[in-house]
């Protein structure tokens, strides 16, 4: 079965960015924007899991990811890279990449 990580084209979509918040081994931790070219419209969605199900594997319809605005989006990325900052690990691996995302939706404003 199609999801929208593996197979964005199923959806109308394409990938405009994605944050792996973390970096151990056999597992994810993933925020993934979508852009659906043809209405422009933006869509998130995070998931998370160990090395057994693939990304994104329980979406299987549009209506699954979430709608956003850019400024939508940004809000999102943002709240999460506040939670890795003050999180109890302290863990900085998708800040990075969340920022160059933001960087990027705000060039789109």
């Amino acid at each position: 079965m199609s999801n929208p990580y593996y197979n964005p084209e199923d959806f109308g979509l394409k990938i405009l960015g994605e944050v792996e918040w973390s970096d151990e081994c056999y597992q994810f931790d993933k925020t993934v924007l979508w852009e659906h070219p043809d209405t422009g419209k933006l869509y998130i969605a995070h998931d998370t899991g160990c090395s057994c199900p693939s990304p994104f594997e329980e979406y299987h319809e549009l209506a699954a990811l979430e709608e956003v605005t850019v400024d939508g989006a940004i809000a999102s990325l943002e709240s999460r890279r506040r939670e890795e900052i003050n999180g109890e690990w302290g863990r900085s691996y998708g800040l990075e990449k969340s920022l160059e995302l933001i960087k990027q939706l705000r060039g789109r404003k």
